[in-house]
């Protein structure tokens, strides 16, 4: 299956990660704001994992490799402002979803306006049936654009990841 997309919005240009998108990536993840929600210190404090991580979702899409990551742009002036993606589950053909911005451009609703079509292709050409969203229970942004695509609550869970345990909410989007 080919992870190849590309899709323009009213705003926005979107398309699959590529390696020349490694350093806007990294300045994203180690940026401390949106770290602060991501839940992950660790890639503050060792730019060494970053750097092993996209090495890691740049690999061609396949069971072995479930990443999805797409770059976002602004239309007007061809700005890395973010990602988003899903790391699918292809054999419960879920995936959760996820998405990074940089915090000059939070608050204008282009999270919602990227994730649009990356939901769309994940039900019409990757089959999935169900997306999640995990979401810190103080990132009420985020609980936001859950809402506006679409997402219901579920439950608190607990959540491990990058070595730390963190209790987030779950949200759940059924495509089909």
């Amino acid at each position: 299956m080919s992870a190849t997309f590309y899709k323009i919005t009213e705003r926005l240009k979107i398309r699959s990660f590529q390696n020349i998108d490694s350093n806007d990536f990294f300045l994203l993840l180690t940026n401390p704001q949106v770290n602060n929600f991501l839940g992950s210190s660790q890639f503050l404090s060792n730019p060494h994992l970053v750097k092993q991580f996209l090495k890691q979702l740049s690999l061609d899409y396949s069971e072995l490799n479930p990443w999805l990551l797409y770059s976002i742009f602004k239309k007007d002036d061809d700005r890395f402002i973010g990602s988003c993606g899903l790391k699918t589950e292809p054999k419960n053909r879920g995936g959760e979803l996820f998405y990074l911005f940089f915090p000059e451009v939070w608050g204008q609703g282009l999270a919602v306006e990227a994730c649009r079509p990356l939901l769309e292709n994940a039900l019409n050409q990757i089959k999935l049936e169900k997306i999640y969203d995990h979401i810190l229970p103080k990132n009420i942004r985020a609980q936001r654009v859950a809402e506006k695509l679409g997402f219901k609550y579920f439950k608190m869970v607990n959540l491990s990841r990058y070595k730390r345990k963190e209790k987030v909410q779950q949200w759940i989007l059924n495509l089909i």
